[in-house]
């Protein structure tokens, strides 16, 4: 059986591997090749450039090393699902190929992962990561680009002035795909933000799309994209870590290849249009997937209530009134997220939960939100979650306004992402 016929042709290696390797996050993508059906790994951390398509059998294997299954445990599984025995021998080589190609948490890939985090680290700007993919790498081309979000169909317009009333406090804007339909719902947005909000600190609070060690994770680089480079507000990130009293850029290197930060700079650059100086402070926010196992609320777990007083401390030290920016999207459904079909029923209960969401955080309503957490669990894999109700409890004024919501199909409209624009105003 040829387990490697694509990207991971390599040689056999024998090695001893008393204590199985887990596999590590990865995105699986089902694809097809030539009439046979194959699982596409896709790392979110871009920590290797090789692209691995596993056959069925080789990913059924790998799916099966999470440190529980023994090489018995998982012959005896193979025999059940295909019918034939694998040899302990054969077992071994793919385990080897596998972890050759860093697809496991091995000594190998994290002696990888480390480099490339001390190497990140050692950076003073973090580099655009997804220009040239997600959206234009010709600045002239990107700004035309975005300018056609905001002019084109369902575009707000270009904004009529900057630095306006002030009033606008925070915003919850996309991260979908720019192209995708995501463009116009990120322009509502930072058409209000460059009319009615003066700061000059935007506290960017970005969904971790990788797993992270702590609930929140900070960066100290500046972030560059096609239209220049936005500093990282170096002094509010000082002052947050000595109140926190702990090194906040431990899990730093999820920012690398992280998009959700990187599309909301892009859209301040272009919004601003030059016209104010600002600075920025990026946090990843990591899952909440523990407190609702738990059934215990946010607040009441000491490290997501020791930073968002700490945030709120620092940011007074300051004496600035920075504006909060959650980068959210919705729910995921469909057959790419492991559901069935999708019918026009199921799509409406998907958006009034989703209503749901955006009602509390307008009201700044914790406990509904996360009563709305426990009740629905991760049932529609709203990514968002931890950012919005992050910026909810950092928010100490202002009341929200929905400008849009809406869901987007991919293209075989088996699939849809559904997300948002919405601001918080103050009061007169």
């Amino acid at each position: 059986m040829n387990f490697f016929d694509m990207h991971l042709r390599i040689g056999y290696k024998k090695s001893t591997m008393d204590t199985l390797p887990r596999h590590r996050p990865m995105n699986p993508i089902p694809v097809e090749v030539s009439g046979k059906h194959y699982i596409c790994l896709q790392d979110p951390l871009r920590l290797t450039e090789k692209t691995a398509y596993l056959p069925m059998p080789v990913y059924f294997i790998y799916a099966l090393l999470d440190g529980e299954h023994s090489l018995t445990d998982i012959q005896a599984a193979y025999m059940r699902q295909f019918g034939e025995l694998i040899f302990t021998d054969k077992m071994r080589q793919i385990i080897e190929a596998l972890d050759e190609n860093l697809l496991l948490d091995s000594p190998r890939f994290r002696e990888h992962m480390d480099r490339t985090a001390r190497e990140f680290r050692s950076l003073k700007v973090r580099p655009a990561s997804h220009a040239g993919v997600s959206y234009e790498m010709d600045t002239e081309k990107l700004l035309a680009q975005l300018k056609t979000f905001f002019t084109g169909p369902g575009g707000p317009g270009l904004p009529r002035e900057i630095n306006g009333s002030g009033r606008v406090v925070a915003a919850i804007a996309p991260h979908y795909d720019i192209r995708g339909g995501g463009g116009p719902f990120f322009a509502l947005v930072y058409k209000a933000l460059a009319e009615e909000c003066a700061t000059d600190l935007f506290i960017i609070l970005g969904t971790a799309h990788t797993q992270t060690r702590n609930l929140f994770v900070l960066t100290a680089l500046d972030f560059e994209t096609p239209l220049g480079t936005v500093k990282t507000d170096a002094e509010l990130l000082r002052k947050l870590q000595e109140v926190m009293g702990k090194d906040l850029r431990e899990d730093e290197l999820n920012h690398r290849t992280e998009h959700s930060v990187e599309f909301q700079v892009l859209f301040l650059q272009f919004a601003l249009g030059g016209k104010r100086d600002f600075t920025i402070l990026p946090v990843l926010c990591g899952s909440f997937h523990e407190m609702e196992q738990m059934g215990r609320a946010p607040e009441e777990v000491p490290e997501f209530g020791m930073f968002i007083d700490a945030l709120k401390q620092a940011v007074e030290a300051t004496g600035r009134r920075p504006c909060y920016i959650a980068s959210a999207d919705l729910s995921h459904v469909g057959v790419r997220f492991g559901d069935g079909p999708l019918s026009s029923a199921f799509l409406q209960k998907v958006e009034a939960q989703d209503r749901d969401i955006l009602n509390y955080a307008a009201r700044k309503d914790t406990a509904a939100l996360f009563q709305w957490l426990c009740e629905n669990g991760d049932r529609y894999r709203v990514c968002g979650f931890p950012c919005i109700y992050t910026l909810v409890s950092a928010l100490n004024e202002g009341e929200g306004e929905l400008l849009r919501y809406g869901q987007q199909q991919d293209p075989g409209g088996e699939s849809v992402v559904s997300f948002a624009s919405m601001i918080f105003r103050r009061s007169e």
